[in-house]
């Protein structure tokens, strides 16, 4: 965890201010100028930068053997039963369903 939890930043101004940081990082002054534009000191600019490229390290260096392709079967019935439990269980997930829009 940064600094960038104790700030008044929304979430997308903490990726924001992590993404130019790391991406600004061979730029003489991008710290300090991030630091003036969110109104953050430079160590939690600093601190961002550092978590953000961990974090991407750690994502595309992963490796791949630990995925594999499932195939799951499921006949028609199965299908429409999961989707009247769907609609049920979370009925403001499917605003765009069809029927509805049609019968208007």
């Amino acid at each position: 965890m940064t600094g960038l939890h104790r700030t008044p930043l929304t979430t997308s101004q903490k990726t924001q201010c992590a993404a130019i940081a790391l991406a600004g990082q061979e730029v003489h002054g991008t710290i300090s100028e991030i630091s003036r534009e969110f109104g953050i000191s430079r160590p939690t600019v600093y601190e961002a930068r550092n978590t953000a490229d961990e974090v991407l390290r750690e994502h595309f260096e992963k490796e791949e053997s630990g995925y594999r392709a499932v195939r799951v079967e499921v006949d028609e019935a199965q299908l429409e039963r999961t989707v009247v439990a769907l609609r049920v269980m979370a009925p403001n997930e499917f605003p765009h369903d069809r029927r509805r829009r049609d019968a208007c």
